[in-house]
């Protein structure tokens, strides 16, 4: 009896894991064949546009797919090692003439944040602490984190960050079609288009730097407990070695091409049909005020772009509400200033990241007050 139980048991796993390996290789063929159509319709970021839309799609009939931690933060930490490839000295003289300025406008939109989550607070949409955390624009996973160290409903917290970002990487994509050139030859790979060499040959030793400094910026992040370490240490470290001559840094098509299929599955696959039936009766308010939030921070980009003197893609990339890691990928795909968009992005990161916990702290003890006096 134990042993047909045990061969029960193993059977049933055998399956589970078959029907799971089966809905990956679904999803890499999938994913290969959506990056392909675009990539020959010419869209910018199509290498994760491509797979976070089939993720979308299958999470849909299959819900139980889930990237592990470990090869999320591989990815990230490739990514960082490929803004520390753009990156030169010009680009830095570039990025401090932005910083005063762009600091600015990262305070407006977290004002622009606390203003619509004390509106809907009012309205009875949602509690303002959790407004805030869901429409903070930077840092998705620590958002939802912390939000539920901080009293408001992660879950809640997680469909408005996540829908945000995957919106605001799908409208990006969409502005970039229609105001830029598909390809940013000035900085390295092209990610559109034919001419695309996958396997090139590689210097040993480039590589192996850029592996390292990967695996450095993953370890910091595990270490001090930052999520954002394992993008920010890349990516500076990078920099550092490629501005002083120290080093050089390589990262071949095909593996930057899997690093941006990681990161389109990791945000398509957290929209399951559970996880959006069992926010369906609040998803009108949710994209209510994400269509805000992208907006104002649109509108705000037409003043940017006004202020400066740049291109309207550049200062729409440089405000747009998305995650980093997407928006960075979008404007290395197209032809963009990138110095302002790396600075906006980065600036803005630090200061969602400083700002918002304490903000939410004053915002639910404004709430308690409000109603004792009530």
């Amino acid at each position: 009896m134990t042993n047909n139980e045990d061969r029960s048991g193993l059977s049933a796993a055998s399956r589970v894991m078959g029907i799971r390996a089966g809905a990956w290789a679904i999803l890499v063929l999938l994913s290969i064949a959506m990056t392909w159509t675009l990539r020959t319709l010419h869209v910018p970021a199509a290498l994760m546009l491509g797979p976070m839309i089939s993720a979308v799609a299958l999470a849909q009939v299959h819900g139980q797919l889930k990237l592990g931690r470990p090869v999320v933060m591989a990815a990230q930490a490739l990514l960082g090692c490929r803004l520390g490839m753009a990156i030169s000295p010009d680009l830095l003289h570039a990025a401090l003439g932005y910083l005063p300025i762009l600091f600015g406008f990262s305070l407006l939109i977290i004002l622009i944040t606390v203003s619509l989550a004390v509106c809907v607070s009012r309205a009875g949409w949602f509690p303002e602490s959790t407004a805030v955390w869901g429409l903070s624009p930077g840092a998705a996973s620590a958002m939802v984190m912390l939000s539920e160290l901080y009293g408001s409903d992660p879950r809640i917290v997680a469909i408005m960050q996540y829908l945000r970002v995957l919106a605001s990487a799908l409208i990006a994509i969409l502005v970039g079609t229609l105001l830029g050139s598909p390809e940013a030859h000035g900085h390295g790979i092209p990610m559109t288009g034919a001419a695309m060499i996958w396997f090139p040959p590689i210097d040993r030793l480039a590589f192996t730097e850029t592996l390292l400094l990967a695996l450095a910026g993953a370890l910091a992040a595990w270490v001090s407990g930052r999520a954002v370490a394992v993008l920010f240490v890349p990516m500076l470290g990078g920099a550092l070695l490629q501005v002083t001559g120290l080093g050089r840094l390589e990262l071949p098509a095909f593996l930057l091409a899997a690093t941006f299929a990681v990161i389109g599955w990791n945000i398509g696959l957290k929209f399951t049909r559970a996880s959006l039936a069992a926010s369906i009766k609040l998803m009108p308010r949710i994209t209510v005020l994400i269509a805000a939030m992208i907006g104002l921070c649109g509108a705000l980009s037409v003043l940017l772009s006004w202020l400066l003197g740049v291109d309207a893609l550049s200062a729409y990339l440089a405000l747009s509400p998305g995650g980093l890691d997407s928006v960075i990928i979008i404007a290395t795909s197209t032809h963009v200033d990138l110095p302002l968009v790396l600075a906006a992005q980065i600036v803005r990161l630090i200061v969602v990241l400083i700002v918002a916990p304490p903000l939410a702290r004053f915002i639910v003890q404004r709430g308690i007050a409000r109603r004792t006096k009530e």
